[in-house]
């Protein structure tokens, strides 16, 4: 809530014309990075509040930093759109509060929100554009652990497993009963329980060229 009243000021003194900071850094409207620290104050919060039953106080650090990361993914996004621009030839200095000047600050917003999901696309790009040659080794997914460690035998938990080359998972299963993957990364796959007995099974993670990694689970 600190980040929203602190971003809430600067905006309204910034609107209201008491600082008068350049209007532009570059051809970035200066209002990007508060959209975008905006965007991932309000996605933290989104985070928080849906989860507030299993909340994991190490991520507290994570939420306090996001908002400047929401706002150095905005300026990327937005540069990466001027771009585009560019490559069609379009003008990048409008006046300031035109059109184009409102969608910057809309794009801003969303990839704020979205910074995870921003950050993903932007690693499968790097590994398109730098990708090794064909014969070079493939990572093989393995699984570090799993946050909680264990949930409700009536299912409908959030979990997240943790590990490394999970990216092209394509499949997830508790004892071979395969459940549906919400997000998945690098380093972390997203799902959420499913009924089963109490006890302990397996989790099964299948990568898009059927190798396997497993781990420990319990249902209590």
């Amino acid at each position: 809530m600190l980040y929203l009243f602190a971003l809430g000021v600067l905006a309204v003194l910034y609107f209201t014309g008491e600082i008068d900071p350049r209007d532009r850094i570059g051809t970035i409207p200066t209002p990007v990075p508060w959209f975008g620290a905006l965007g991932a104050v309000l996605v933290s919060l989104t985070g928080v509040f849906e989860h507030y039953a299993d909340w994991l106080p190490s991520y507290r650090f994570w939420h306090w930093a996001r908002p400047f990361i929401g706002a150095a993914v905005a300026v990327v996004a937005v540069l990466i759109f001027q771009a585009g621009v560019l490559a069609v030839g379009e003008d990048l200095e409008p006046e300031a509060g035109t059109t184009k000047d409102i969608l910057y600050y809309v794009i801003a917003f969303f990839v704020g929100y979205k910074e995870a999901a921003f950050r993903e696309m932007m690693a499968r790009v790097g590994e398109v554009l730098l990708r090794p040659g064909d014969n070079a080794p493939v990572a093989v997914a393995t699984i570090t652990g799993v946050d909680p460690p264990n949930a409700p035998a009536a299912g409908g938990t959030s979990l997240t497993i943790r590990g490394t080359a999970l990216s092209n998972t394509k499949a997830v299963s508790f004892d071979g009963a395969e459940v549906a993957i919400e997000a998945v990364a690098d380093r972390y796959i997203k799902v959420t329980s499913p009924a089963a007995t109490p006890g302990s099974v397996v989790i099964t993670v299948v990568g898009r060229d059927d190798t396997t990694a497993e781990h420990d689970f319990e249902f209590t």
